[in-house]
C-alpha cells in the first residue's frame, strides 16, 4: 500500500491502461506494427497486480486488452475479471480470427465491458489486407451480438481501402439491422511507428515491425473529410463514436500508461523505447513519472485541445503521422486541416492541397477496388 504522504501528493485524476498482453497472432496482417516475435509474457497474476496497483491510487476510466490477439492468452479471463473489478470501461481489441471462450464470453456481458473488431472494408478488401480473415470476423460479430456482448467495429484507413468505406459502411448499417444488431465505429489511419523511434524512455520496449506501408497513408485532407463526412452521416444501427478526425493516444484527455507483453512500460502505445517495466519499480513511482511527463504536455495550451479538435498526443505526432506528413507537431496538422481556432475559418475543413493524394500512392493493385 502507498505511504499516506505519497498519496496526499498523488493527484487524484483518472488514468487509462493499455495492456498489450501478447504479441502472438494467427494473422499477418499487412500494415501490423507487432512484431510476431514472442517473448517474456507478464503471468494474469503479474497483470492482476499491476491493474490492482494503479487502482489502489487512482481511478482507472478505461482498461485496453490488446495484442498481438489477446484471445490467444488461455488466461484471459483472470485478466478481464481484475479489469472489469477496477476499471470504469474495459475494451479488448480483436481481429475476430479467434473464438471467445465460455468464460471469457460470460464476462464479456457485463455492461462496462467492449469488442471492439477490426474489420477494414468489403470482404475482398479485407481479406487483402488482413490476411484472408474477413468470413471468421463477420462470424466472430455474429456471434458476440448474439450473446449481448456491446460492439464497436474499427477501421485502419489506407489508400486502398479509403473509396470503399462510405457505400460500405451503408451496407454494414443495413446488414446490422438486418441482424437486429448495432454497433459503434471508429477509424485509424495507417501508423508509422519508425517516426518515433527516438521518443520514449531509455530502454526498448517490445520490438516493432516496419510494414512498409506508409506509401499507402491517405492525406491529412483526405482523412478529414472523412471525418466530416461521418460526423453528420446518420445511420440507424451504426454509432459514429469518434470526437477526432486524427486519433492518437488522446492523452489531453485522459492520461495514458501502456505495456508490451513483458511490462515494460511507456506513454504512448507506439512508442518502441520504455521507461522501465512494473516489474522493478512500484506503482507510485509508474504514476510519478507518469504526472511529469503530462504536467509538460504541450497540448495542454493547445487551442484545438479547448476546441475540441483534437483528444491531444503524448508524442505530438499522432502515432507517427505527423512525420510521415512532413509536419512538424499536431498543431500544424490541425491548423492546416481545421484553420486557428479563433481565427475566423470555419472548423475542420479538408484544406491540404499541397499533400499529395492518395491516388498516386495506389502502386499495387487491390482485389475488388
Amino acid at each position: 500500500m502507498p505511504s499516506e504522504s505519497l498519496k496526499r501528493h498523488l493527484p487524484s485524476s483518472a488514468v487509462g491502461l493499455d495492456l498489450a498482453l501478447t504479441s502472438r497472432c494467427p494473422l499477418r496482417c499487412r500494415f501490423c506494427t507487432v512484431a510476431k516475435t514472442v517473448g517474456h509474457e507478464l503471468t494474469a497474476a503479474g497483470w492482476c497486480e499491476v491493474i490492482s496497483g494503479v487502482a489502489r491510487l487512482r481511478p482507472i476510466e478505461l482498461i485496453s486488452l490488446e495484442g498481438g490477439e489477446p484471445l490467444t492468452r488461455p488466461d484471459l479471463p483472470e485478466i478481464l475479471a481484475a479489469s472489469l473489478a477496477h476499471a470504469a470501461q474495459v475494451k479488448l481489441v480483436t481481429s475476430g480470427a479467434l473464438t471467445l471462450s465460455a468464460p471469457a464470453a460470460e464476462l464479456a456481458r457485463h455492461p462496462r465491458f467492449m469488442l471492439e473488431v477490426s474489420v477494414d472494408g468489403p470482404p475482398d478488401v479485407h481479406d487483402f489486407l488482413r490476411d484472408g480473415s474477413s468470413r471468421a470476423a463477420w462470424e466472430f460479430i455474429h456471434r458476440a451480438s448474439d450473446l449481448g456482448i456491446r460492439l464497436r467495429l474499427r477501421t485502419v484507413v489506407s489508400a486502398f481501402n479509403l473509396g470503399t468505406l462510405d457505400e460500405w459502411l451503408g451496407a454494414v448499417d443495413r446488414h446490422l439491422e438486418e441482424h437486429r444488431s448495432s454497433a459503434g465505429f471508429r477509424f485509424d489511419t495507417l501508423i508509422a511507428p519508425e517516426v518515433l523511434e527516438s521518443m520514449g524512455g531509455p530502454e526498448m520496449r517490445q520490438p516493432v515491425r516496419r510494414s512498409g506501408g506508409l506509401a499507402w497513408l491517405p492525406s491529412p485532407g483526405e482523412v478529414m473529410a472523412l471525418y466530416e463526412r461521418l460526423r453528420v452521416r446518420r445511420f440507424r444501427r451504426l454509432r459514429f463514436e469518434q470526437t477526432e478526425a486524427f486519433r492518437g493516444c488522446g492523452a489531453g484527455r485522459l492520461p495514458l500508461v501502456s505495456f508490451d507483453p513483458a511490462g515494460r512500460f511507456s506513454f504512448c502505445c507506439e512508442a518502441p523505447r520504455s521507461f522501465g517495466s512494473i516489474r522493478d519499480v512500484s506503482a507510485e513511482t509508474l504514476l510519478a513519472l507518469l504526472d511529469a511527463q503530462m504536467s509538460a504536455l504541450p497540448c495542454r495550451g493547445c487551442a484545438h485541445l479547448t476546441a475540441g479538435n483534437c483528444d491531444g498526443c503524448w508524442t505530438g505526432q499522432k502515432c507517427g503521422m505527423v512525420g510521415a506528413w512532413n509536419l512538424p507537431g499536431c498543431r500544424e496538422l490541425l491548423d492546416s486541416t481545421c484553420g486557428r481556432p479563433g481565427a475566423g475559418s470555419s472548423p475542420c475543413q479538408p484544406r491540404c492541397p499541397a499533400v499529395p493524394s492518395s491516388s498516386v500512392f495506389q502502386t499495387e493493385s487491390c482485389p475488388g477496388i
